[in-house]
């Protein structure tokens, strides 16, 4: 089990295949700078807005046990 990391148009998406707890999404420029920080809950799946400029971002997802990361790209 994993966690899935993906994008459509403006928002990027994350599903919690784990038995694990998330305890943070991170979403950063690929400049390094952090965009959005989200505390959560137990979801199993989010949809989060990421903006609406054209570009590459970081999902930097931290579980109980784990940190997945992915490079998604955001369009209109």
């Amino acid at each position: 089990p994993t966690v899935d990391i993906y994008s459509s148009g403006q928002h990027a998406y994350v599903r919690n295949n784990t038995d694990e707890s998330i305890r943070e999404v991170r979403v950063y420029s690929l400049s390094g700078s952090l965009v959005r920080n989200l505390k959560t809950t137990d979801q199993k799946f989010m949809k989060l807005w990421v903006g609406d400029q054209m570009a590459y971002y970081v999902i930097r997802v931290v579980t109980d046990q784990q940190v997945y990361t992915e490079k998604i790209f955001i369009n209109k």
